[in-house]
């Protein structure tokens, strides 16, 4: 679980992976996404950090394009994109126009600064939210509610990922939902000790009970 900096990414390679991976998982992938923030990653990856916000909104909506079926006819400032189509499509394109999802594989927005939430209103299919407690979710989903208000989006159309804070109870699970998470991530390397036995204790104390 986590995301991937697309700025730093081809998009047309992503692209692709991504269409590729989900055919092969039979319409099971979420791609994570994020814009990223440490300069000395960009530097390393021959990515200008300048502008990096607006490279991922332009990226986001090659990528769809590219998954839509369509020729592809993208031009930018970043990307020159002509006269092609791309295979395999999304196993998910089937049932994108009835859930309301966008074209190809569900973007997954990851990160809480910035312009963040306008973006994930704009081009998200859910997010990543990074809160560990039921309040700061609660405050966080508020502001998203009002980026989803000023383009006239139901924010009920997002989908709500957010991290199991390490050692919860099932009370804390709950409390999450009650603000509004719709899947909770777990990180058993979190909660120290053995991995194993983080993953033994969230199956019999959490997931047994639920």
């Amino acid at each position: 679980t986590g995301v991937i900096i697309l700025s730093q990414a081809y998009p047309l390679y992503l692209a692709k992976q991504a269409a590729s991976s989900d055919v092969l998982s039979k319409g099971r992938l979420m791609l994570g996404l994020g814009i990223g923030w440490l300069q000395e990653e960009f530097v390393a990856m021959g990515v200008p950090f300048e502008r990096r916000g607006a490279r991922f909104d332009d990226y986001v909506v090659a990528m769809r394009k590219v998954w839509s079926g369509d020729v592809v006819e993208h031009e930018s400032a970043f990307l020159h994109w002509h006269g092609f189509k791309s295979h395999p499509l999304p196993a998910q394109m089937a049932r994108a126009g009835a859930t309301g999802q966008a074209p190809g594989v569900p973007i997954v927005m990851g990160g809480s600064k910035g312009r963040i939430f306008d973006r994930i209103a704009l081009h998200g299919d859910g997010w990543y939210a990074p809160m560990g407690t039921p309040d700061e979710l609660a405050a966080a989903l508020a502001e998203l509610g009002r980026a989803c208000a000023r383009i006239g989006r139901d924010p009920a159309t997002i989908e709500i990922t957010a991290m199991l804070p390490p050692n919860a109870t099932l009370d804390a699970v709950k409390r999450m939902e009650a603000a509004g998470a719709h899947r909770l991530t777990a990180m058993p390397r979190m909660a120290g000790g053995s991995p194993a036995d983080a993953i033994k204790r969230l199956g019999d104390e959490l997931l047994a009970k639920l």
